[in-house]
């Protein structure tokens, strides 16, 4: 499982990556499982997340959530849509559990 990865995409993460990979092409690079932010996930602590984000505090306040009551994953990988603002990354920062993945 720890070669295989779960990838967690918002919703306007989901328009742009949609818009640019196939499902084919995100397999392909070790993904098992597409996911949406928002929704009630199941957790998989073998396997790694990579997070696509909107740069915006809800969208981190999910992540964050993810590792709160013990950790879903076993490791958090985060990618933004665009440049993350203090407010966000002030958030991050203060969450060591999302810190420390």
């Amino acid at each position: 499982c720890a070669d295989y990865m779960v990838c967690i995409l918002s919703k306007d993460a989901t328009r742009v990556v949609s818009s640019v990979v196939s499902m084919f092409d995100v397999v392909d690079e070790r993904v098992t499982l597409v996911e949406s932010l928002e929704k009630k996930r199941q957790p998989f602590p073998k396997m790694d997340a990579i997070y696509f984000l909107s740069s915006s505090t809800s969208s981190v306040e999910c992540v964050i959530s993810d590792f709160k009551s013990g950790a879903n994953y076993a490791g958090a990988h985060l990618f933004f849509l665009s440049e993350v603002g203090p407010d966000v990354m002030q958030l991050i920062r203060k969450s060591p559990q999302i810190v420390t993945r």
